[in-house]
């Protein structure tokens, strides 16, 4: 952890100390190293308590799951969530069945009709307007087709558990995941996007949370390797891997059945006002202050030996990342000793460290191998000093004119690709995890470049031993225009070669500067990017032991999942998938909230079991009893109980299946009985049973019951005196129901259950049926939608033969219906006014007017009351007239032949009120008097 720190981030515990608290005293100086202290020591506590109520490492979410493609769901997740948008699905999970031993399958099935359910999406994937390549993982014991936001996916049955199925849908955000299914059964695990090969790098992270040690880290998810180089930090993904990569250890294109190890690698990033400038307060000026850290997860991929064995590849790789190759080279500080002089008259020998100010050392490996290789840079103030640079068309470095840095300083060149990136790939070995070489910057000194204006300063880089040998900038640090880059200066450099001069590099000592003595002790190997801190403090040495091995960096590393390059589908082709998943290494575990058998560890050992969950146990002794059900039940029905059903449907029949088949003669609508409740027709607000005549056929274990006599529109009649579905109830006498041998009876009972489709609570029944004992009737009910009544006229004004005398004014016939008609039925061939004297006989004339719409309708194309108004006014108006005979008006809507009054869905007028489609007559007078 770079900054300048007078004795580190981790003062306390970097001595092997761990505290629980940092007090402050009155009067007394606060240090920067005391709020360092105080900081560790929190989360410290935090991270033993997150680690003790979770595990070393894990994820009580999906995150960091490695998958081929991008995961939109995990269905059996989902199932706690998912809504019932369509008939009565038989959802649950089946934990016989696992995705790679770990997710169990989702089990969905249509008992009785077509069903449809919403289960929710991981993260949206919002696609553009093309086209969007998923795949499924079903599994299927019979062809099944199931559909996946609208697209048709056929499932074939397989022998080895969940196959993938590819098929293509038109650009969506998967917000959520429809699924229907006509009917049948199938078992879904995942639903991800298919990755083609060479698209940034062929597998995918899905968002949530780990944690490793008690240190929580998070991620959006995304695309490997983009999730874990972002291009905002300067690396190039765009149209897939770059050529060449700016660093060799990012990612590569694997041989055929080449192995890798995705893991997750976590540690802690300095953050300053370099890389967020929003952290500097502005009101300072150039002022520094604080500086950020934040907590960085890094999903990367490590080489699989192949001196690995494939039996057994998982626990060899788990072992290897439980010993964690540490790195081999050591480094000593000491500074000189003091002692007594010989010669009285002279000073007494320095003890310590020579320099004026305190100071915070920091050794730093450069170029990492054995100790006559290594390249050490050292910097006073832990390499705290970081500027920000741009590069010129001309390859300058150009930094800020208040930047305090001269020609001769050494530096070395950064950015945000560095800081990522790596060298060379981790390695998975039998004997150990081999974590990826660190990537550098380059190293020279600063050799400045005259320029004209005062706002900037220009510098070249050249050799940090040569001023003369110009270093250019190569392809490490990214995409020039997103590389950010910034400079970090060290006050030395450290090379035992280039000290041997040609000669044999040696371990040392080799004095920094005021005293301070570094020495390299035979053997090991050190890596690039480990480093030794040293509290130089003025006419002292260090207190305490100093630790030989390296103190930095801290990184953790956890296995994620076993990857595979599949063999290519043909000569001169690739695979569609570089990355195939083998099995999931990493860890999960459920919330304490939302813990289930399946999260609570079980030792099938000791009872000869194969489950290592309670889940497991359960489902296994379960298969281990005796068959308790020795009478014949009831297994399946078409309809769902307590549920709504379609007129339709109970039309084409009710369906029984039993778990044997049973005597057909005892089939019969005395042991099938159907019953309706339906008003009764004194008092509506009373129901009284009607048992549904019909007939009762037996087709080996399913029997059907088909009733007769029950139309549509007089449930629709019902319906609505009702104000909903009419119950029939169903009953199977269980006494006479039996066995095809016929001497066993049906076990009828059905327990209930409470089940939520998320609308409404409704009482479903538990299948098989089976109380432990014959006789016992079944019983089941269900609401019948008939359809809607037809249409009537409600009234008309003036009413039927109302008589028209005296001052009263009518200059129209109003209708008003019982619901919504099409106005474009309502014409002079569907409805009519009619003239005639009294004493003549028949309809009388036409007479001639217009139709229109109440003048409130909200839609006039659908209209509740509609008025009749003649051309000629007066002849509705009781007023003097030739005649003295009063006048017969005749009102005329008709229900039946070529030109009807339609109603909104397209049904005839019932005008007589007789239930199905009728004339309409209506009668009134106008009286006319004589002056």
């Amino acid at each position: 952890m770079y900054g300048d720190f007078s004795r580190g981030h981790e003062p306390d515990r970097a001595r092997g100390r761990g505290y629980r608290r940092v007090l402050l005293q009155q009067g007394r100086p606060v240090l920067d190293s005391d709020m360092a202290a105080g900081a560790d020591a929190l989360l410290h506590e935090i991270r033993a308590s997150t680690e003790a109520l979770g595990c070393g490492a894990g994820s009580s979410d999906l995150g960091h799951l490695v998958t081929p493609g991008r995961l939109v769901t995990v269905f059996a997740r989902g199932r706690r969530d998912m809504r019932v948008l369509e008939g009565g699905p038989d959802a649950r999970v089946d934990f016989r069945h696992r995705f790679a031993e770990r997710y169990p399958a989702l089990r969905l099935a249509a008992p009785s009709g077509p069903v449809r359910v919403r289960i929710p999406a991981v993260e949206p994937l919002t696609e553009g307007a093309g086209e969007v390549r998923l795949t499924l993982w079903a599994r299927a014991e019979a062809p099944v087709t199931v559909t996946v936001n609208g697209v048709s996916v056929p499932v074939s049955p397989a022998a080895d558990g969940p196959v993938p199925v590819t098929f293509t849908a038109a650009g969506t955000a998967h917000g959520s995941i429809e699924l229907g299914l006509a009917s049948g059964e199938v078992w879904l695990f995942l639903l991800e996007r298919s990755q083609p090969f060479g698209a940034n790098g062929g597998f995918a992270v899905a968002g949530g949370t780990y944690q490793v040690d008690g240190l929580v880290v998070r991620t959006r998810g995304g695309d490997f390797p983009e999730v874990t180089f972002p291009a905002a930090e300067g690396f190039d993904w765009q149209g897939g891997s770059p050529a060449p990569p700016p660093l060799q250890g990012l990612t590569w294109a694997p041989e055929a059945n080449e192995r890798a190890v995705a893991y997750l690698e976590v540690w802690e990033r300095l953050v300053t006002p370099v890389e967020d400038p929003g952290i500097r307060e502005v009101a300072l000026g150039p002022t520094d202050t604080c500086v950020r850290t934040e907590l960085i997860g890094q999903v990367k991929l490590a080489e699989v030996s192949p001196s690995i064995p494939v039996p057994g590849q998982a626990g060899t790789i788990l072992e290897a990342f439980g010993a964690v190759e540490p790195s081999g080279g050591e480094l000593e500080v000491t500074v000189p000793r003091g002692g007594a002089a010989t010669d009285p008259c002279a000073l007494p020998e320095a003890d310590g460290y020579s320099g004026d100010d305190n100071r915070l050392y920091r050794i730093e490996v450069h170029r990492g191998g054995p100790p006559a290789q290594v390249r050490f840079k050292w910097s006073r103030d832990n390499g705290g000093e970081l500027f920000p640079a741009t590069l010129s068309s001309g390859g300058d470095l150009v930094l800020d004119a208040a930047t305090p840095l001269a020609a001769g300083d050494l530096v070395e060149v950064l950015s945000g690709v560095i800081d990522l990136g790596d060298d060379v790939h981790a390695k998975v070995t039998p004997a150990a995890f081999v974590p990826a070489r660190r990537a550098v910057g380059q190293l020279g000194q600063l050799v400045e470049v005259p320029v004209q204006d005062g706002d900037t300063l220009r510098f070249r880089l050249a050799e940090a031993r040569d001023a003369s040998v110009p270093v250019a900038l190569d392809g490490r640090y990214g995409v020039p225009a997103r590389a950010r880059l910034k400079l970090r200066r060290w006050h030395g450099v450290l090379d035992p070669r280039e000290l041997a001069g040609g000669g044999t590099p040696t371990g040392g000592p080799y004095v920094l500067e005021d005293g301070v003595t570094v020495t390299l002790p035979s053997g090991g190997t050190y890596r690039p990017g480990d480093y030794w801190q040293y509290q130089a403090r003025a006419g002292t040495a260090s207190p305490e032991p100093w630790r030989r091995r390296p103190h930095g960096p801290a990184r953790r590393f956890v296995p994620l999942a076993l990857l595979r390059a599949p063999e290519p589908p043909g000569p001169g082709t690739r695979p569609e998938r570089p990355w195939e998943l083998v099995a999931w290494l990493d860890e999960r575990f459920d919330r304490l909230c939302g813990l289930n058998a399946d999260g609570v560890g079980f030792d099938g050992d000791r009872v000869g079991g194969r489950g290592d969950t309670v889940q497991e146990a359960l489902e296994e002794l379960y298969e281990r009893l005796p068959p308790a059900l020795t009478w014949p039940t009831v297994t399946e029905l078409n309809w769902r109980n307590d549920r709504p059903l379609p007129m339709s449907q109970f039309t084409e029949g009710l369906r029984v299946e039993f778990s044997e088949e049973m005597h057909p003669g005892t089939a019969s609508t005395s042991s099938f009985v159907v019953t309706l409740e339906v008003p009764h027709w004194e008092n509506e607000q009373v129901t009284y049973p009607l048992i549904v005549d019909g007939a009762v056929s037996a087709t080996g274990r399913t029997w059907t019951f088909t009733p007769t006599g029950v139309s549509p529109q007089q449930v629709g009649e019902w319906v609505a005196s009702l104000g909903g579905g009419v119950r029939c109830r169903v009953r199977l006498a269980a006494d006479v129901i039996l066995d095809r041998g016929g001497t066993r009876p049906l076990d009828g009972a059905a327990a209930g259950t409470v089940r939520d489709d998320g609308y409404e609570t409704y009482v479903d029944l538990r299948l098989p049926s089976g109380g432990g004992g014959p006789g016992r009737d079944f019983h089941s009910w269900f609401f019948i939608d008939g359809p809607p009544a037809l249409v009537r006229v409600e009234s008309v004004f003036p009413a039927d033969a109302e008589r028209i005398t005296g001052a009263a004014r009518l200059g129209a016939v109003l209708v008003t219906f019982s619901g919504a008609v099409r106005f474009d039925t309502l014409t002079p061939l569907s409805m009519g006014l009619y003239m005639r004297r009294e004493e003549e006989d028949g309809v009388g004339e036409p007479v001639p007017g217009t139709i229109r719409p109440y003048p409130f309708e909200p839609d006039p194309h659908l209209v509740s009351r509609v008025s009749f108004a003649p051309d000629d006014p007066a002849l509705l108006q009781p007023e003097p007239g030739a005649h003295s005979s009063p006048m017969v008006f005749t009102l005329q809507l008709v229900g039946t032949g070529d030109d009807p009054v339609l109603d909104a869905e397209g049904r005839a007028l019932d005008g007589a009120g007789i239930g199905e489609p009728s004339e309409f007559v209506s009668h009134f007078i106008v009286e006319r008097e004589v002056q």
